[in-house]
């Protein structure tokens, strides 16, 4: 079972929000408040309150999201959920209304059962609150306050099964790769200060588009901008509407 976090009015043209390897639809709360629209943040398998699901795949995770979306739809992705929402946009180009890719993770392009150096550390991680303390302020332009208390609880509430597939999701994935080949426009959106997947790599991307959007970096923001600049995420995509 997937679940869906569901936010805003209940009609309208919904936008399909996909979270982190790092967080959950519970993330996009207070972006949806700012964006005043119908919101629907989906749990990937294996995390919040969907169901552990056996899929390190990224075709796989892309169907499943599929066949649970409504027909047609908007679509936000962000970090790892850019790898998804990418590879949906390609699946199904003509249910897909508008593409945005907010902090893009790229993926590292690594052919299953292989594993990145990356990938690697992050597998067989027991002890997920030493894990979040640990990473949650680099996610964060101002590690402060509510904002990592809040990047940090997400993280620490990250199950085994559904964090292992994420990381095999974006040890495999390739987004550049499936950018070039997608048929409709896609927006980039990216914090100033993201260590995580900086700005460069955001640009890159973009450049990879063969239909281009908008790009909009956000000031003093870095990788968690669904939390650290909710209102300038749903600015900069109401502008790009």
């Amino acid at each position: 079972m997937i679940a869906w976090h569901r936010y805003g009015p209940e009609a309208g043209m919904p936008l399909i929000a996909l979270h982190g390897i790092g967080s959950s639809g519970a993330g996009f709360a207070a972006f949806a408040i700012a964006s005043a629209r119908r919101v629907l943040a989906w749990d990937m398998p294996g995390y919040g309150q969907s169901d552990d699901a056996d899929i390190g795949d990224l075709d796989a995770v892309a169907q499943a999201l599929l066949h649970a979306a409504p027909e047609t739809f908007d679509l936000l992705g962000h970090s790892l959920g850019c790898l998804i929402a990418g590879r949906v946009a390609l699946l199904a180009p003509l249910r897909v209304r508008r593409l945005t890719f907010a902090s893009p993770a790229l993926g590292h392009g690594v052919a299953l059962p292989d594993l990145s150096p990356a990938t690697k550390d992050r597998m067989g991680v027991t002890d997920m609150a030493a894990f979040a303390a640990a990473r949650a302020p680099r996610l964060l332009a101002r590690p402060e306050g509510a904002a990592l208390a809040q990047v940090t609880a997400q993280m620490a509430a990250l199950r085994a099964p559904g964090h292992e597939a994420a990381a095999r999701i974006l040890s495999s994935g390739d987004l550049l790769a499936d950018a070039r080949r997608l048929t409709l426009p896609a927006d980039v959106i990216v914090g100033a200060a993201d260590v995580i997947t900086p700005p460069g790599a955001a640009r890159r991307l973009y450049a990879a588009l063969p239909l281009k959007g908008a790009f909009t970096e956000v000031p003093e923001a870095g990788h968690a901008l669904t939390v650290e600049a909710p209102e300038a995420l749903a600015t900069a995509m109401m502008e790009t509407t």
